[in-house]
Protein backbone atom coordinates (compact mmCIF):
# COMPACT_ATOMS: atom_id res chain seq x y z
CA UNK A 1 0.00 0.00 0.00
CA UNK A 2 2.63 2.20 0.74
CA UNK A 3 4.29 1.65 -2.68
CA UNK A 4 1.56 1.94 -4.52
CA UNK A 5 0.94 5.75 -2.30
CA UNK A 6 4.15 6.55 -3.82
CA UNK A 7 2.74 5.94 -7.57
CA UNK A 8 -0.05 7.51 -7.71
CA UNK A 9 1.46 10.77 -5.96
CA UNK A 10 4.39 10.32 -8.70
CA UNK A 11 2.05 9.91 -11.40
CA UNK A 12 -0.30 12.98 -9.55
CA UNK A 13 2.88 15.33 -9.62
CA UNK A 14 4.19 14.24 -13.16
CA UNK A 15 1.62 13.73 -15.62
CA UNK A 16 -0.13 16.70 -13.55
CA UNK A 17 2.66 19.31 -14.69
CA UNK A 18 2.52 17.72 -18.20
CA UNK A 19 -1.39 18.64 -17.86
CA UNK A 20 -1.10 21.70 -16.37
CA UNK A 21 1.53 22.40 -19.31
CA UNK A 22 -0.47 22.13 -22.04
CA UNK A 23 0.55 19.22 -22.67
CA UNK A 24 4.30 19.55 -22.48
CA UNK A 25 7.29 18.67 -20.96
CA UNK A 26 8.68 21.47 -19.78
CA UNK A 27 12.86 21.36 -18.55
CA UNK A 28 14.05 23.61 -15.45
CA UNK A 29 15.01 26.40 -17.72
CA UNK A 30 11.17 27.25 -18.52
CA UNK A 31 11.48 25.67 -22.13
CA UNK A 32 10.17 22.57 -23.96
CA UNK A 33 11.98 19.37 -24.39
CA UNK A 34 13.49 18.43 -27.14
CA UNK A 35 10.89 15.47 -27.54
CA UNK A 36 8.14 16.80 -25.64
CA UNK A 37 5.79 18.33 -27.08
CA UNK A 38 2.33 16.19 -27.24
CA UNK A 39 0.90 20.06 -27.30
CA UNK A 40 -2.54 20.06 -28.82
CA UNK A 41 -1.90 23.96 -30.40
CA UNK A 42 1.68 22.72 -31.53
CA UNK A 43 2.37 20.87 -34.20
CA UNK A 44 3.94 17.65 -33.01
CA UNK A 45 4.35 13.86 -34.25
CA UNK A 46 1.51 11.77 -34.34
CA UNK A 47 3.13 9.04 -31.78
CA UNK A 48 2.92 12.10 -29.44
CA UNK A 49 -0.99 12.28 -29.95
CA UNK A 50 -0.78 8.17 -28.54
CA UNK A 51 1.89 8.89 -25.92
CA UNK A 52 -0.51 11.53 -24.40
CA UNK A 53 -3.46 9.64 -24.69
CA UNK A 54 -1.88 6.73 -23.01
CA UNK A 55 -0.45 9.32 -20.01
CA UNK A 56 -3.83 10.63 -19.33
CA UNK A 57 -5.68 7.22 -19.46
CA UNK A 58 -3.30 5.55 -16.49
CA UNK A 59 -2.86 8.28 -14.38
CA UNK A 60 -6.64 8.10 -14.23
CA UNK A 61 -6.43 4.55 -14.09
CA UNK A 62 -4.16 4.39 -10.85
CA UNK A 63 -4.79 8.22 -9.21
CA UNK A 64 -8.75 8.13 -9.70
CA UNK A 65 -8.47 12.15 -10.22
CA UNK A 66 -11.16 13.11 -12.24
CA UNK A 67 -8.79 15.84 -14.47
CA UNK A 68 -6.98 13.21 -15.80
CA UNK A 69 -10.46 11.53 -17.11
CA UNK A 70 -11.16 15.12 -18.66
CA UNK A 71 -8.08 15.32 -19.79
CA UNK A 72 -8.32 12.32 -21.76
CA UNK A 73 -11.72 13.24 -22.87
CA UNK A 74 -10.54 16.64 -23.93
CA UNK A 75 -7.45 15.07 -26.27
CA UNK A 76 -10.32 13.24 -27.91
CA UNK A 77 -13.89 15.03 -28.37
CA UNK A 78 -11.78 18.91 -28.66
CA UNK A 79 -8.54 17.62 -30.57
CA UNK A 80 -9.24 13.98 -32.16
CA UNK A 81 -6.03 12.40 -31.02
CA UNK A 82 -7.81 9.45 -31.38
CA UNK A 83 -7.35 10.27 -34.93
CA UNK A 84 -4.59 11.79 -35.46
CA UNK A 85 -2.94 8.12 -33.70
CA UNK A 86 -4.06 6.91 -36.14
CA UNK A 87 -0.97 6.85 -38.16
CA UNK A 88 1.88 6.67 -35.24
CA UNK A 89 4.17 4.36 -37.33
CA UNK A 90 5.80 5.18 -40.93
CA UNK A 91 5.04 2.08 -42.95
CA UNK A 92 6.27 4.16 -46.61
CA UNK A 93 9.10 4.70 -46.88
CA UNK A 94 10.63 2.40 -45.12
CA UNK A 95 13.26 5.35 -44.47
CA UNK A 96 11.63 6.80 -41.91
CA UNK A 97 11.21 3.97 -39.89
CA UNK A 98 12.80 4.44 -36.55
CA UNK A 99 12.61 1.01 -33.82
CA UNK A 100 12.61 3.62 -31.17
CA UNK A 101 9.34 5.30 -32.04
CA UNK A 102 7.93 1.29 -32.26
CA UNK A 103 8.63 1.16 -28.35
CA UNK A 104 6.61 4.39 -27.81
CA UNK A 105 4.09 2.94 -29.52
CA UNK A 106 4.12 -0.57 -28.49
CA UNK A 107 4.43 0.62 -24.47
CA UNK A 108 1.19 2.92 -25.25
CA UNK A 109 -0.94 1.00 -27.14
CA UNK A 110 -0.26 -1.71 -24.46
CA UNK A 111 -1.66 0.52 -21.94
CA UNK A 112 -4.63 2.40 -23.50
CA UNK A 113 -6.14 -0.84 -25.11
CA UNK A 114 -5.82 -2.54 -21.84
CA UNK A 115 -7.78 -0.09 -19.70
CA UNK A 116 -10.08 1.56 -22.59
CA UNK A 117 -13.76 0.09 -22.48
CA UNK A 118 -15.43 2.25 -25.41
CA UNK A 119 -15.51 -0.29 -28.40
CA UNK A 120 -15.03 2.70 -31.31
CA UNK A 121 -11.87 3.89 -29.42
CA UNK A 122 -10.86 0.22 -29.08
CA UNK A 123 -11.11 -0.15 -33.00
CA UNK A 124 -8.62 2.34 -33.28
CA UNK A 125 -6.38 1.64 -31.41
CA UNK A 126 -6.29 -2.10 -32.73
CA UNK A 127 -6.10 -0.58 -36.48
CA UNK A 128 -2.86 1.50 -35.41
CA UNK A 129 -1.67 -2.12 -33.68
CA UNK A 130 -2.30 -3.15 -36.84
CA UNK A 131 0.08 -1.14 -39.13
CA UNK A 132 2.53 -1.44 -36.55
CA UNK A 133 2.13 -5.27 -37.21
CA UNK A 134 2.63 -4.89 -40.57
CA UNK A 135 6.19 -3.82 -39.80
CA UNK A 136 6.80 -6.14 -36.45
CA UNK A 137 5.77 -9.21 -38.00
CA UNK A 138 9.27 -9.31 -40.27
CA UNK A 139 11.28 -7.73 -37.34
CA UNK A 140 14.85 -8.87 -37.15
CA UNK A 141 16.22 -9.31 -34.09
CA UNK A 142 19.73 -8.29 -33.83
CA UNK A 143 18.34 -5.46 -31.18
CA UNK A 144 17.60 -6.68 -27.68
CA UNK A 145 14.35 -4.52 -27.30
CA UNK A 146 12.48 -6.24 -30.84
CA UNK A 147 11.58 -9.39 -29.32
CA UNK A 148 9.45 -7.09 -26.67
CA UNK A 149 7.34 -5.27 -29.61
CA UNK A 150 6.26 -9.02 -30.41
CA UNK A 151 5.54 -10.27 -26.81
CA UNK A 152 3.45 -7.31 -26.12
CA UNK A 153 1.49 -7.60 -29.22
CA UNK A 154 0.46 -10.98 -28.60
CA UNK A 155 -0.50 -10.39 -25.26
CA UNK A 156 -2.60 -7.95 -26.22
CA UNK A 157 -4.18 -9.77 -29.01
CA UNK A 158 -4.07 -13.07 -27.53
CA UNK A 159 -2.93 -14.35 -31.30
CA UNK A 160 -0.20 -16.74 -30.02
CA UNK A 161 2.27 -15.71 -32.66
CA UNK A 162 5.65 -16.14 -29.97
CA UNK A 163 4.54 -19.71 -30.21
CA UNK A 164 6.47 -19.89 -33.25
CA UNK A 165 9.45 -21.64 -33.24
CA UNK A 166 11.81 -19.33 -34.57
CA UNK A 167 10.49 -16.75 -32.22
CA UNK A 168 11.25 -18.95 -28.84
CA UNK A 169 14.40 -19.58 -30.02
CA UNK A 170 15.05 -15.87 -29.94
CA UNK A 171 14.21 -15.70 -26.20
CA UNK A 172 15.72 -18.96 -25.34
CA UNK A 173 18.78 -17.17 -26.86
CA UNK A 174 18.01 -14.03 -25.71
CA UNK A 175 19.40 -12.03 -28.98
CA UNK A 176 20.60 -8.93 -29.22
CA UNK A 177 22.34 -9.25 -26.41
CA UNK A 178 25.55 -10.69 -27.63
CA UNK A 179 29.06 -8.95 -26.64
CA UNK A 180 30.54 -7.59 -29.57
CA UNK A 181 33.70 -5.84 -30.76
CA UNK A 182 33.52 -2.46 -32.07
CA UNK A 183 36.53 0.25 -32.33
CA UNK A 184 35.72 3.59 -31.36
CA UNK A 185 37.74 7.18 -31.45
CA UNK A 186 38.62 8.24 -28.13
CA UNK A 187 39.75 12.03 -28.67
CA UNK A 188 42.87 12.84 -26.90
CA UNK A 189 44.03 16.03 -25.23
CA UNK A 190 46.53 16.84 -28.25
CA UNK A 191 43.19 17.48 -30.16
CA UNK A 192 43.98 14.26 -32.16
CA UNK A 193 41.92 10.99 -31.72
CA UNK A 194 43.06 7.64 -30.75
CA UNK A 195 41.45 4.25 -32.13
CA UNK A 196 40.36 1.76 -29.54
CA UNK A 197 38.90 -2.14 -29.95
CA UNK A 198 36.97 -3.04 -27.29
CA UNK A 199 33.81 -5.22 -26.55
CA UNK A 200 30.76 -4.26 -25.93
CA UNK A 201 27.10 -5.14 -24.99
CA UNK A 202 23.57 -3.51 -25.59
CA UNK A 203 21.31 -2.11 -22.42
CA UNK A 204 21.56 -4.69 -19.46
CA UNK A 205 18.08 -3.27 -18.57
CA UNK A 206 16.33 -3.92 -21.79
CA UNK A 207 17.70 -7.64 -21.25
CA UNK A 208 16.00 -7.87 -17.35
CA UNK A 209 13.21 -6.24 -18.57
CA UNK A 210 12.37 -8.70 -21.59
CA UNK A 211 13.40 -11.80 -19.18
CA UNK A 212 10.92 -10.96 -16.38
CA UNK A 213 8.22 -9.62 -18.53
CA UNK A 214 8.33 -12.86 -20.58
CA UNK A 215 8.58 -14.95 -17.06
CA UNK A 216 5.59 -12.94 -15.67
CA UNK A 217 3.31 -13.22 -18.67
CA UNK A 218 4.10 -16.54 -19.30
CA UNK A 219 6.75 -16.51 -22.80
CA UNK A 220 9.55 -18.06 -20.84
CA UNK A 221 9.81 -21.15 -19.59
CA UNK A 222 11.83 -20.81 -15.87
CA UNK A 223 13.76 -24.49 -17.19
CA UNK A 224 14.89 -22.89 -20.26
Amino acid sequence: MEQKTKVEGLLSRFIGKIVDDNFRIMDLDGKLTLWGNMCPDLPHNKLNSLVALSAVKVAYQITGEARFASAYKLLIDKYHYDDRQLLTNHIFPESLRHIWDDYHAVRSLYMVMKYETDPDLLNKYRMTLNRQWYVWKDITFESESTIFYIMLYDLITQEGVMKDPARIEVMKNMNGHARRMRTFNIPMEDGTTKKIETEYDHASTAFLRNYWFGRYFGFIDPSW
